[in-house]
């Protein structure tokens, strides 16, 4: 039976290696961005590769593997090169999930918690300098000393990321992630590490601690915001969310409520959307994102596909009480950590270090 895994994944990421030059090559030298593809064959050339990756995924994960199958299916007959590319990117990171599960040791484990401590030390560091005035990427000298948000370019980001390597690091470092987190004001990040170091400690005492200093740096912020110089913004900033979280749903369930729009569609559809709603004209920003991943995920893929997912989650039923993936479910509910790069790729590999079958030190 490990073998048989082995051969599968094998399969898929050879699949992967094969038809990446390809499927880049055709998606941006040969179709324009949001231009309908489907009277070429090519398209559904470019969309049968994540469905063989889908069938290698199979022989290791049936859950993940029907996932991929699914989510290629639910958009072949949807003729925009946006649901090409999200399919693409759902299935590699799919792929790279499985990798780090059945090939990840204890000795990379090691590794691997050390590299998550270095950059989240490093994040944190970088938020000291900017707190003080100074940012070497971005702006070097300003005044807008207020405005935190390390390497990712949004507080909110910053406090995602700190999150998830707080889950992953080791204990005694995990802690310099919260200097990141508090300097972000994001209180989204401040609950999630809360939660996160309970879960952790197994200690609820030392967490209450915790959250009443964080929480007495980010209430000041919070009176701050609200009477001084971001009241608008964070008036109205849950608002909006919750606004474009309910049209969002309303949407999906009176047009599509089993099979969703597929991966892509929320894009796709939510600025038509937002302005026929009349959301934009109040709104300060256009929402490309749901900033909750599961009424997203709902929304793209269906009832369908939210059964296909709780059978995945069973799989790992005895991981859901872990940090990395308690760490994942928490910022999921807030934000979109699947879909930023720079957030999705650690976090993917969190979760398959989480859940992964191989142990021996010396395989």
């Amino acid at each position: 039976m490990e073998m048989v895994k082995r051969e599968g994944l094998v399969i898929a990421i050879a699949i992967f290696a094969l038809t990446l030059p390809f499927t880049t090559w055709y998606r941006f030298y040969k179709i324009p961005v949001n231009v309908a593809v489907i009277e070429t064959p090519m398209y559904l050339l470019t969309m049968g590769f994540p469905i063989l990756i889908g069938l290698g995924l199979l022989y290791t994960n049936l859950w993940l593997g029907m996932l991929v199958i699914y989510s290629t299916l639910n958009v072949i007959t949807r003729p925009n090169t946006l649901n090409m590319q999200s399919v693409e990117w759902f299935s590699y990171g799919c792929l790279m999930f499985e990798i780090v599960r059945l090939y990840v040791t204890d000795r990379m484990i090691y590794y691997i918690k050390i590299g998550f401590a270095f950059v989240g030390i490093l994040e944190s560091v970088y938020a000291i300098h900017q707190i003080l005035g100074y940012d070497i990427i971005w702006f070097g000298w300003h005044k807008a000393f207020y405005y935190v948000h390390g390497t990712l370019g949004n507080p909110n980001y910053l406090a995602v990321f700190q999150v998830i390597c707080s889950s992953v690091s080791p204990l005694c470092l995990s802690w310099f992630m919260l200097i990141g987190i508090i300097l972000s004001k994001s209180y989204l990040g401040i609950m999630g590490f809360v939660i996160i170091m309970t879960v952790r400690l197994q200690n609820f005492w030392v967490t209450v601690y915790v959250s009443l200093i964080a929480f007495w740096v980010t209430i000041a912020d919070l009176i701050d915001r609200f009477f001084f110089q971001h009241s608008f913004l964070w008036k109205f900033s849950m608002t909006e969310r919750l606004a474009i979280l309910w049209l969002g749903m309303s949407d999906v369930i009176r047009n599509a409520k089993w099979f969703g729009f597929g991966l892509g569609g929320w894009f796709i559809r939510s600025q038509e959307l937002q302005s026929k709603s009349g959301l934009l004209k109040s709104f300060v920003e256009f929402y490309a994102q749901m900033h909750n991943e599961f009424a997203q995920f709902y929304y793209e893929s269906g009832i369908v596909g939210l059964v296909i997912l709780c059978g995945l989650l069973f799989k790992f039923r005895r991981s859901l009480i872990k940090a990395p993936v308690v760490g994942a479910i928490l910022t999921s509910l807030g934000m979109f950590p699947f879909h930023l790069v720079a957030i999705a790729i650690p976090l993917i590999l969190a979760l398959g270090t989480t859940v992964r079958e191989r142990k021996e030190i010396n395989a």
